[in-house]
């Protein structure tokens, strides 16, 4: 006869490992409005002329960026198409910039 901790790990453990493992999910996300953006997605937006080519738009952002780009994210912030442009100042410190995917505007800067 099977006891109740025979019974545990093999249908248990797993149910309540995936319980577990959404609820982290879900506190991961709370409270942040936007969504990272796989490339399929970018390169249908690109296709479909919803935002610029990213060379466009850092050929455009080169005089406040420079040439010291150190990473780049698509995602979607607050429904608008957003690029994170992380990049090294001429002092040498690391900022980053938002940029609207749609026209290259600016929307907000910071340090990193």
């Amino acid at each position: 006869m099977f006891s109740r901790a025979h019974l545990f790990l093999p249908v248990l453990l797993p149910a309540f490992l995936m319980v577990a493992m959404a609820g982290h999910a879900h506190a991961d996300s709370k409270g942040r409005d936007r969504k990272k953006e796989g490339h399929e997605e970018v390169y249908r937006a690109q296709k479909n002329g919803d935002i610029l080519p990213l060379a466009e738009i850092l050929a455009r952002l080169r005089p406040v960026t420079g040439p010291e780009i150190v990473d780049i994210e698509y995602e979607t912030k607050r429904g608008m198409p957003v690029y994170e442009i992380k990049y090294v100042d001429k002092t040498g410190r690391r900022k980053e910039i938002y940029v609207d995917a749609r026209n290259a505007a600016i929307i907000e800067t910071g340090e990193d």
